[in-house]
């Protein structure tokens, strides 16, 4: 299929009126009849007309082609860019899915971490508080009695306030009494101090 340009086809016209001026110019020089010089005007006019709507045919024929020609690329090329518009959308979703979910999971993990830290540190120094009261009670006359009491094995009679060995509670005192031994004799217990 030959495609025409619109200079060709203004080219092709220019030819055609040359041509015709030249037929008309040797007609008159040559003598003829009235009627050969009316069938030849009749058909140099046919022949100009059909050429001319010829021409414009082609070149509306053309024009429609490439108008079609541009919209099926015009088309082509939105699908692409829609699709790659699409495409880029779908990725920037996921990547600030991506980063949301991160920065949440970044920040709870810095916030528990963060209580943690502080619950244990509170935690810490309260039991250094104990360990240091403790400390520092142990090493009073009255902590060391205690100690020695302990190593003697006698404290947990005076904390439990035992009545197998004459201790006996009486409202919120532990008092002491005296009890029988395996003779009958009446008998109070102590303990070694030193």
């Amino acid at each position: 299929m030959a495609q025409l340009s619109d200079s060709v086809a203004q080219q092709i016209m220019g030819e055609i009126n040359d041509l015709v001026k030249r037929i008309e110019a040797v007609s008159e020089k040559v003598p003829q009849t009235e009627n050969l010089q009316i069938a030849v005007n009749n058909v140099l006019s046919e022949f100009k007309k059909t050429a001319g709507m010829t021409v414009m045919g082609e070149t509306a024929r053309m024009k429609a082609e490439l108008a079609q020609a541009a919209a099926d690329v015009a088309g082509k090329v939105a699908k692409d860019v829609a699709g790659r518009e699409k495409a880029e959308w779908i990725a920037g979703s996921i990547a600030v899915a991506f980063l949301t979910f991160s920065l949440f999971g970044w920040m709870m993990h810095y916030k528990g971490r963060a209580a943690g830290f502080a619950e244990g540190h509170e935690q810490g120094y309260e039991e250094a508080k104990d360990e240091k009261a403790a400390a520092s009670w142990a090493n009073t006359p009255s902590g060391k009695s205690a100690y020695r009491l302990a190593l003697a094995g006698n404290i947990s009679m005076l904390v439990n306030c035992e009545e197998k060995y004459g201790w006996k509670i009486e409202g919120d005192y532990c008092m002491p009494y005296p009890t029988k031994n395996e003779r009958g004799q009446q008998v109070s217990w102590g303990w070694k101090i030193k």
